[in-house]
């Protein structure tokens, strides 16, 4: 994987569980729904495994009735857990969805371009606090000043894929290995943490496709 430097990144958030081309659906195994309706949030509304999967398909048929390339993907609840816990996104239907598309993305080559993906009331919270966000007055002048990687990464011929990244995890990395909170150091601890997730999502490659 790339480390992309602060003087060449970041493009506004994509959703990573779909395109207007195609769509990751997400789809845990019969075995761990009762958990998953414990966690996942929209998944009580389910009375059933077969219930939910019935919705799950009618999406699928429905998406690609409109011309959409749609995919079933079963995924780990315990992935996706830990995926939630080390990018702070809350588990619920459409998160499964993007882990989904992040395990997907995991096969394709090349290896991509990592850039770290921050929310704005994140950078609120340590806007002054971090080096990374030095010298910009709030969170749309920090992304803009970011935002030319695209064109540049495109232009390159670069997959560029973004991480989210929570800054508490991200200051505790940095006082465990030395690091300076810069910028540059953001996006290192964003390749590494995709890195980790690849790793992990190895382990999980066996259980992707759904077969029911």
């Amino acid at each position: 994987m790339t480390v992309l430097h602060p003087n060449d990144k970041l493009f506004p958030p994509i959703d990573a569980a779909s395109t207007s081309e195609s769509m990751t659906i997400g789809l845990i195994g019969p075995e761990e729904f009762e958990q998953g309706r414990s966690i996942i949030a929209g998944l009580e509304a389910y009375s059933s495994f077969l219930d939910w999967l019935d919705c799950r398909e009618g999406l699928q048929i429905g998406l690609s009735l409109a011309g959409v390339d749609a995919t079933l993907m079963r995924v780990q609840l315990a992935g996706f857990v830990l995926w939630c816990d080390m990018t702070g996104c809350v588990p619920s239907l459409r998160s499964l969805d993007a882990f989904a598309a992040f395990i997907e993305a995991l096969r394709r080559a090349p290896p991509p371009a990592v850039v770290a993906r921050i929310e704005a009331p994140q950078f609120a919270a340590h806007r002054g606090r971090l080096a990374a966000f030095d010298g910009e007055r709030d969170y749309a002048a920090w992304t803009s000043r970011r935002r030319g990687i695209r064109e540049r990464a495109d232009a390159a011929g670069l997959r560029v894929v973004e991480q989210p990244v929570r800054i508490d995890k991200f200051l505790e990395w940095c006082a465990c290995v030395g690091e300076a909170r810069s910028e540059a150091a953001l996006d290192n601890y964003a390749a590494l943490l995709l890195e980790y997730l690849a790793e992990c999502g190895e382990s999980w490659r066996q259980n992707c496709h759904v077969t029911v």
